[in-house]
């Protein structure tokens, strides 16, 4: 039995996606506390651990400020969003994403390309008392 589980746990290891966001150009790499819900209403949120041990929701939403000028429909097409909103204040965008590891995969690819100014999943942390 040892010697089954022992190259599953090191495949999984190897192959496993990791989640993350980046705050203040830093990654923070995320674990997902409970199972992905079957329903549709319970999809829309997802809860992660942070490695401080704070828990945060994760929404389908993100939020986009996009360089002057930039091609906001090429990215909605290639990343698959949904416009939600354009707010007043430049070229800022609430974004949907078809779910909330979707939205966290998106905003990482978004934040590193040149025509992004901030690229942000909806994050929503809990308050925890010292």
């Amino acid at each position: 039995m040892r010697k089954i589980l022992l190259p599953l746990i090191v495949a999984n290891l190897l192959f496993a996606e990791s989640l993350y966001y980046m705050n203040n150009g830093k990654k923070v790499y995320l674990q997902p506390v409970e199972k992905r819900a079957a329903t549709r209403s319970l999809a829309r949120e997802r809860r992660f651990k942070e490695p401080s041990g704070a828990e945060i929701v994760v929404s389908k939403r993100l939020l986009v400020k996009f360089e002057a000028g930039a091609d906001v429909q090429k990215y909605l097409q290639r990343f698959r969003l949904k416009l939600l909103k354009k707010y007043r204040l430049g070229n800022l965008y609430l974004l949907e994403a078809s779910s909330p590891e979707a939205a966290i995969e998106a905003a990482d690819a978004l934040y590193v390309l040149p025509d992004v100014i901030v690229a942000q999943p909806d994050i929503a942390k809990k308050r925890q008392l010292r």
